[in-house]
């Protein structure tokens, strides 16, 4: 034997405070109703979706698509190495600081001369002054300065390069 279940319908405007677990429907604005302790609980909200790429309204949600393209700029603008090896036989002359005549290439792919490199050395090797306080990118490298060649192969714990042109 089959039950017939009734949903209660009609204008929102019309809509009855519904009964504990009863189901209202508006056939004007499509929303659905349950009642629950004297109050009209809405069912299945959607939230307003705005461009929060391109606007400036606060609270709104991302959809995915939007969420997508800024997830997607975001990770193009920041690249990071971690525990990364440089050996002691990579290091060469240099002269483009004179108080830290030494360099070295690190290989760091994806970056480029648009990126601003940060070192961040183990406490260690960042007070010891033989690294300089600044690197420079280039294509898939990061270079580093120091007074004198290392006598043991460097790790580093952390390089993190930003976009800085885009």
């Amino acid at each position: 034997m089959a039950h017939k279940i009734q949903i209660k319908r009609g204008n929102k405007a019309d809509l009855p405070v519904l009964n504990d677990g009863e189901m209202g429907l508006c056939v004007d604005t499509q929303e659905v109703f349950v009642g629950s302790n004297g109050t009209n609980i809405p069912v299945g909200v959607q939230t307003e979706i705005v461009n929060n790429l391109t606007e400036t309204v606060t609270g709104k949600a991302l959809d995915a698509t939007q969420g997508k393209v800024l997830n997607d700029l975001v990770s193009t603008m920041m690249i990071k190495f971690t525990n990364v090896t440089v050996l002691t036989t990579a290091f060469v002359s240099d002269t483009t600081y004179t108080e830290f005549p030494f360099k070295v290439d690190i290989a760091c792919n994806g970056v480029t001369v648009d990126y601003i490199p940060e070192i961040y050395f183990d406490v260690a090797d960042a007070i010891g002054g033989n690294y300089a306080p600044v690197a420079l990118s280039g294509t898939n490298k990061v270079t580093i300065y120091a007074v004198e060649v290392p006598t043991a192969n460097l790790t580093i714990p952390t390089i993190k390069c930003t976009k800085a042109v885009n």
